[in-house]
């Protein structure tokens, strides 16, 4: 387990959003031309690891193993990065349970089966 909890070196800050759902339309008039300006939020931005945000984008089918084999050429992931990579993706799916319902649910009981 202490494989598990030790505390990562160094975090930053991490964001998986693909989807413009958080923005805002903001017009003005300027002497009789309309403008729109789009601010964006984004309310689901943490600081974290950055295994986690991998485990992230695996959890929605993933990119190609070029890039996954590319970000660990230039960034060397830790040892037992793999089995980290599950306990992340746990969490990622009971926030998705706790937020949009029990379509997660037997995802987030098999993930935590491969921990008991």
């Amino acid at each position: 387990m202490s494989v598990v909890v030790k505390k990562p070196k160094l975090g930053s800050a991490k964001n998986f959003r693909e989807f413009f759902t958080n923005f805002f339309l903001e017009g003005f008039n300027f002497f009789g031309f309309f403008y729109i300006s789009i601010p964006l939020i984004d309310p689901a931005i943490y600081y974290g690891h950055r295994e986690a945000e991998l485990a992230m984008t695996k959890l929605f089918g993933g990119f190609s193993n070029s890039f996954y084999e590319g970000y660990n050429e230039n960034y060397p992931l830790k040892p037992e990065w793999e089995y980290r990579e599950g306990i992340y993706t746990l969490y990622h799916v009971l926030n998705h349970l706790n937020l949009l319902g029990s379509g997660y649910r037997n995802h987030a009981v098999m993930l935590m089966k491969q921990y008991m």
